[in-house]
């Protein structure tokens, strides 16, 4: 680098010098500065299409994406035969919520190099937004396998990994990145996660010390970090993090949603709606803040509303087949058991390691006095979320119905164990004990 910063000195106006600091800077993590090394190569150089490419790749990891998309746009137009620039606006459209316009351009960037890593990762990253994570990790180990530097795609391939409860192939990836970048916390608290996930309370202890003793400022480790705490119910803790990372990315939408969730675990709904405006009120990210919407007034009971708030996310991304999920949960607790079951159905085909959506179907399944069918669905969901409390909720019931006195009892003290007062589970709480009293007679 310090010859790229000799040669801008002796004259500023050497676009190659420009060019390649900008690039130095984008290998190194600095992307405001190359944003403003580029911006001077655009300038001095109208021409210099490529400057476009890494533009868009500068204002990306920024997360700045409109910035990014008005790059990326120029790109594909000045060289529509390049890989970089349509995967990049590819990338962009993803994270704006447009699935379809998204898999044109990744689709076009993987055949013009089909054997390239970083287009094998966008195009897992597509498959993984759309609920296919079995093809996204074929995609993704494609990437890690013919560009082992892609940090991103093996980060991507470990959630992937967890979403189809293969937590020890997650810990494996998640590992090998502690290692490679022993000063990034984010690995350390993410293994975390997967050590709760499996019991394995040393190593969560161990793992989210590491993570914490490294003082990280990066927002994505204070974010893992903050979803440790959040599993925990330590909302304090979690809601420190959430707002140190507010200050490192103050436009960051996944922050400001993160912190809506802890609010409104916190019965702070007033909070947590402001939280969900920031995210609303910005130009991206609206399915997703519409969701949390509807999941803070979930919490409040107001399910009329709630149901409003996913019919319009449904409307924004009818692609994003998650909205049947919610449709069942808000069915069932209004009573609308064919409607849940309909839905329910729906979003396991939809998204079949959703272990919400095998809850919600198990849940109508049971009320409809099909408790084998009911009961195949609530272990799918505890094998896809072991932590997660209704799942041993309705497999107590399910084991109930069926005669198995000592399994019911056991996923009732499961769930009690688990769960935390919120809406509908505190309801769940009270049956439990009810029942395991009278099982236990």
């Amino acid at each position: 680098m310090p010859e790229f910063q000799q040669a801008t000195g002796i004259d500023p106006t050497d676009v190659s010098a420009h060019e390649g600091l900008a690039q130095l800077y984008l290998q190194q993590g600095g992307y405001e500065t190359a944003t403003l090394e580029l911006k001077r190569v655009i300038q001095l150089a109208p021409d210099a299409n490529y400057a476009y490419v890494n533009l868009g790749y500068a204002y990306y990891w920024q997360g700045e994406l409109d910035s990014a998309a008005e790059a990326f746009t120029k790109a594909v137009a000045r060289l529509p035969n390049d890989s970089d620039a349509q995967i990049g606006l590819g990338l962009v459209l993803l994270e704006q919520e447009q699935p379809d316009e998204a898999e044109k351009y990744i689709t076009r960037g993987l055949s013009l190099a089909p054997d390239s890593g970083f287009a094998q990762y966008a195009r897992g990253r597509l498959y993984a937004e759309l609920g296919d994570l079995d093809q996204s990790a074929l995609y993704l180990e494609k990437a890690v396998s013919q560009d082992s530097t892609l940090l991103e795609a093996k980060v991507h391939l470990a959630f992937v990994y967890a979403g189809r409860a293969q937590f020890d192939k997650a810990a494996q990836v998640f590992q090998a990145l502690a290692k490679d970048a022993p000063d990034w916390a984010a690995p350390h608290a993410w293994l975390a996660l997967i050590d709760y996930e499996t019991d394995q309370t040393a190593a969560m202890q161990r793992e989210l010390q590491a993570a914490v003793d490294l003082k990280p400022t990066d927002a994505v480790s204070l974010n893992a970090i903050a979803s440790f705490y959040e599993q925990q119910r330590d909302y304090a803790q979690a809601e420190a993090a959430l707002l140190k990372a507010k200050q490192t990315a103050p436009d960051a939408a996944n922050i400001s949603l993160a912190l809506a969730e802890v609010y409104s675990a916190q019965k702070q709904y007033t909070r947590a709606m402001q939280m969900v405006n920031i995210v609303l009120s910005a130009k991206t990210s609206h399915v997703t803040a519409t969701y949390e919407q509807a999941s803070v007034l979930i919490d409040q009971e107001l399910l009329d509303q709630a149901l409003v708030a996913v019919s319009h996310a449904a409307s924004l991304n009818p692609r994003d087949g998650t909205f049947h999920t919610w449709y069942s949960f808000i069915y069932y607790h209004q009573g609308r058991i064919d409607k849940a079951l309909t839905e329910g159905q729906a979003a396991v085909k939809s998204w079949p390691y959703s272990a919400s959506a095998h809850v919600n179907l198990a849940f109508a399944l049971q009320a409809k006095d099909n408790s084998n069918l009911a009961l195949a669905e609530a272990q799918q969901a505890v094998k896809l979320s072991p932590k997660y409390d209704t799942a041993h909720y309705i497999l107590g019931l399910c084991y109930m119905d069926q005669g198995e006195t000592s399994q019911a009892i056991a996923e009732f003290e499961k769930f009690l164990d688990l769960t935390w007062d919120r809406a509908y589970a505190r309801d769940y709480k009270v049956k439990a004990q009810q029942y395991l009293a009278q099982l236990k007679k």
